[in-house]
């Protein structure tokens, strides 16, 4: 539409430039406005009110390009769905199929209806937005069942369908509509009304595809509206066509008196929406009442009764409520989930304080002893993100502000955050990481989300919230296609995704290299020079003036990477071109030799064999501070575990804890390269048993290194696994042949995490057991006696993550060296 426009002003501005006007004609216009072109006031034009004309101009036309094209869709989802329903055959009542009961009918197929929940959304969004007006709407929905020809249109009776009443019937809970052009309507001449009963096909309700959300979609609209209508006992009487559609109008009071009294009796199978009936019945008394059912559900996901339970733990607790289904979600209407997590996300998610609570009428106030939000209660937060994507968005755009708002004050340094707010981040991350990135992939603004974690995966210093803050920006990356990216590497004014929807053009980007590399973390880096290379190739640089390939590459790591010439040739030109021209240089190698010698001649590495002497401990740590050390350590770790007298691990902690998060990729690849140099160096064509035991005790008993570290700093690209034998094998024991891997995989089997998620009901019960088999531990403490020291950071609140879910990205990354 912008291209449009644009085309139209040049257009126009030629128009003008080449047309021969008359001197007369010049006058006349000029006059026009008083003597020498002014304005009735005495003044000239305003350029203020001729921008201010033509922007509104062009906004107009925006909406009218906007709707023609919905109309287009719409109209076409709606024949399509006429095409695959049987509205001929009249409903025989006595042989209702297993969605339908005596007060609900549901056809045996409505998958159909995903497309209708779309398009509502769009235009719930637009109508809200003010982008396009309801009276527009109404009308073009009006001339596609009657051209504007004739009212009396052959074949109208074909077009007539109720799905366009439905999707009118969205757009009334919206209270500007509902209080503005319905109201004057209904209290005037009642042409809207009359409109609507001229479209209703009354053949569809008695069907064999009946469709009661949709069928009553008029009735439901009369109901909603009753309070404006005036002279409720007259109406039929002015609208006679109102006789063929109120006989089904009983069907509503049943089904809101079951609603209420089943609420009121604290049974809450229509609530919870697991049978597509309990979930139709739900989303059609939606319709009916403003705000009843989203209200209903809240108190049924917060319940006012207090039962606490423990997520992980006494630090982590949550309120327990209900689990609401997928299908309940997607069937109820537009305004009932945009209130719904309107109210979620103000009363749990929007403090800094933690979940809000109200109970005993009292003001929402945090409750003592309830930290954490409670599993089902995110569960609703993102499939209502995937329901309404569009209504919703702008509940995305303030929680991606707050984490820009964080990331922005961890880049200042020496950033406190309180616990609340460790546990709201990681809630985030979490919800984002495993839950949210479909909704990312095509997200207008995803190309520079990693604006938003930037300076967090340098200065986060909790390692449980840093672990996620990793597995996200690896899937982040992983999912940019487009050119946008390499923009957003190269684009230091960025400020942010945009809060309202009509923000102004931006202005042309001038680009240029950051003063610091975007990743620390060497597995990131790596990560996202391929996703720069795959770019590359799918889409080149898309001609855009100013943007430098070699700078969106020397931006990612502080040291250009070493890459094989194996992996080197699966890269397009101008990547291998940019290696070949920084020369990398291989990673430093420790030999086991080396390494002795270290420890013979440093006294303070007697602390790891000797506790309790507080001197040499602080010694120890000391002599690992610089960065160019800290690689060794885990070397030297793995040296003395080798020894009959292992090191004592309380003093392997307080070491490994004074290093950054973010090197621990790094470090974790400098050990493997030690244990192959090890294994070389005894002369040995594979790793021995030994090897491979104690690489899995590391792993996952001792939980010093992370396993996707360990898969990544194999198959990092550094070697060639074709000519690597012992890399090989090592890759092949870590993700086929491991004992303790095995069984964490076979255990992620049985409980049977399902690919749907949406629709895996038990997956909190499933994410419990699993983690209950297999603790994880994130600061080095997992084979500890006794209270570590020092005290381990706050535990945060884990609702999806586990090792084998950090592992998928990586494993992605893993098998594109392996091909």
């Amino acid at each position: 539409m912008r291209n449009h426009r644009t085309m139209q002003r040049k257009a126009m501005a030629a128009v003008a430039s080449d047309s021969y006007m008359p001197n007369s004609k010049m006058a006349d216009s000029g006059s026009a406005n008083g003597p020498g072109g002014l304005a009735a006031n005495g003044n000239a034009p305003s350029g203020d009110s001729v921008d201010g004309d033509g922007t509104d101009a062009e906004r107009r036309e925006a909406s009218m390009l906007l709707l023609d094209a919905m109309a287009h869709r719409i109209e076409h989802i709606v024949r399509f769905i006429q095409s695959q329903c049987d509205f001929d055959t009249l409903l025989d009542e006595r042989q209702l199929n297993a969605n339908s009961d005596s007060t609900m009918i549901v056809p045996r197929s409505f998958g159909y209806w995903e497309h209708m929940n779309e398009v509502a959304d769009q235009l719930y969004y637009f109508v809200l937005s003010d982008t396009i007006s309801y009276q527009d709407i109404h009308e073009r929905f009006y001339s596609l069942v009657f051209p504007a020809d004739s009212d009396i249109h052959p074949g109208s009776e074909a077009r007539k369908d109720n799905s366009y009443i439905w999707l009118l019937l969205q757009l009334l809970h919206i209270e500007k509509v509902a209080a503005g052009p319905v109201r004057h309507d209904l209290a005037g001449d009642e042409d809207m009304l009359d409109q609507l009963l001229q479209m209703y096909n009354e053949r569809q309700i008695v069907s064999r595809d009946a469709f009661y959300l949709r069928d009553l979609a008029l009735q439901a609209t009369m109901n909603h509206q009753q309070a404006n209508i005036r002279d409720n006992h007259g109406v039929k009487f002015r609208h006679p066509r109102m006789a063929v559609a109120m006989p089904f109008a009983p069907v509503l009071y049943q089904l809101q008196s079951e609603f209420g009294q089943q609420f009121k009796d604290e049974k809450y199978a229509l609530l919870e929406g697991r049978s597509v009936c309990a979930a139709m019945k739900t989303a059609t008394v939606s319709q009916i009442r403003q705000y009843v059912v989203p209200n209903a559900l809240y108190t049924f996901l917060v319940p006012a009764r207090e039962t606490v339970q423990q997520l992980q733990g006494p630090a982590t607790t949550y309120l327990q409520g209900g689990n609401v289904g997928y299908q309940l979600l997607d069937f109820i209407n537009v305004g009932g989930k945009h209130r719904l997590l309107q109210l979620i996300y103000k009363m749990m998610l929007a403090h800094e304080q933690g979940p809000q609570f109200q109970f005993d009428g009292r003001q929402p106030s945090t409750r003592a002893g309830i930290s954490c939000v409670a599993p089902h209660v995110v569960d609703t937060v993102y499939m209502l993100l995937y329901n309404a994507p569009y209504s919703n968005e702008l509940m995305m755009k303030e929680v991606l502000e707050k984490l820009r708002r964080c990331d922005k004050a961890m880049a200042q340094g020496g950033a406190r955050f309180s616990a609340a707010n460790l546990r709201w981040l990681y809630t985030v991350y979490q919800l984002m990481n495993c839950r949210l990135l479909r909704f990312f992939k095509y997200y207008a603004h995803a190309s520079h989300l990693v604006h938003h974690l930037r300076h967090s995966l340098v200065h986060v210093t909790h390692r449980q919230l840093y672990r996620s803050l990793e597995c996200f920006a690896l899937c982040l990356v992983n999912l940019q296609h487009d050119v946008g990216f390499l923009q957003a590497l190269l684009d230091p004014a960025y400020h942010g995704v945009p809060l309202t929807p009509h923000a102004s053009a931006p202005g042309a980007i001038r680009y240029s290299k950051p003063k610091h590399a975007w990743f620390e973390c060497a597995m990131l880096s790596r990560n996202a020079a391929v996703v720069v290379a795959r770019i590359e190739t799918m889409r080149g640089l898309g001609d855009v003036p100013g943007l430098s390939l070699d700078d969106c590459l020397d931006s990612l790591a502080p040291q250009p990477q070493l890459w094989a010439p194996a992996v080197l040739r699966y890269l397009p030109r101008a990547v291998r071109a940019y290696y070949a021209r920084c020369a990398p240089r291989a990673s430093p190698r420790v030999s086991p030799t080396a390494v002795q010698q270290l420890v013979d001649a440093r006294p303070e590495h007697a602390a790891l064999l000797h506790a309790g002497d507080a001197a040499a401990e602080a010694a120890l740590v000391a002599f690992y501070a610089p960065a160019e050390r800290q690689a060794l350590f885990l070397c030297v770790v793995w040296a003395l575990h080798a020894r009959d007298t292992p090191p004592v691990l309380a003093v392997v902690r307080r070491v490994l804890l004074a290093f950054p998060p973010s090197q621990m990729s790094s470090h974790t690849s400098a050990l493997v390269d030690f244990v192959v140099a090890g294994e070389a160096e005894r002369g040995s064509a594979e790793p021995t048993d030994a090897t491979k035991a104690q690489l899995d005790d590391f792993m996952f008993r001792l939980q010093l290194v992370h396993h996707e570290h360990v898969v990544f700093a194999l198959t990092r690209g550094e070697h060639d696994l074709r000519t690597d034998r012992m890399r090989l094998l090592l890759t092949r024991h870590v993700l086929l042949e491991s004992p303790q891997f095995s069984q964490r995989l076979d255990a992620w089997h049985q409980l049977d995490f399902q690919g749907r998620y949406w629709a895996d009901y038990g997956h909190w019960e499933k994410q419990t057991a699993y983690l209950a088999r297999f603790p994880e531990f994130f600061e080095f403490e997992a084979a500890l006696d006794g209270a570590p020291e020092p005290t381990p950071a706050l535990s945060l609140p884990v609702y999806y993550e586990n090792a084998m879910v950090r592992l998928l990205p990586v494993l992605e990354f893993a098998l594109g060296r392996m091909v």
